[in-house]
């Protein structure tokens, strides 16, 4: 990443010509009060930054919009993911601080979604363990009853 691209992004610069430029790229400039009365009410389902964009204007997201991003996660899953799930994006970092390309997080979410949903391992044997319960109170109930008949 160039840093003249980060320096764009950071100061919001302008990359096309203002007829050209969509209304969700007035968030964060002075300019976004008078444009947030115009601007489209997202869909429920769609997270900020969901938008696609070409690999120059690539949006980085800092540590605190990816946990957001996750469900207000905590740092320390964050730090999880780095570790122990080598699928998950690795940030850049600038200086102390960590942005992600979005493009990569949504690559992620992608093909987490697409990988199979994991069943529970009990639900293998349970059958079996059900039959073993039956068996183990019908024994108890034949000595209970053993007991009540040697007890007359």
């Amino acid at each position: 990443m160039s840093f003249d691209v980060l320096r764009r992004w950071i100061t919001d610069v302008p990359r096309k010509p203002s007829a050209q430029r969509s209304p969700w790229e007035n968030i964060g400039t002075s300019k976004a009060s008078s444009a947030a009365a115009h601007l489209p009410d997202p869909s429920p389902h769609e997270r900020q930054g969901d938008r696609a964009s070409g690999d120059a204007d690539d949006p980085l997201l800092r540590a605190i919009q990816v946990r957001e991003r996750y469900g207000n996660a905590s740092d320390m899953w964050v730090h999880r993911k780095l570790k122990h799930d080598p699928t998950f994006p690795r940030p850049i970092y600038l200086g102390p601080t960590r942005y992600w390309r979005l493009s990569d997080l949504l690559a992620w979410e992608r093909a987490q979604a697409e990988r199979p949903t994991p069943q529970p391992r009990i639900l293998e044997h349970q059958p079996a363990a059900i039959e073993k319960l039956k068996e183990l109170r019908a024994e108890k109930k034949r000595k209970k009853a053993e007991q009540a008949e040697t007890a007359q």
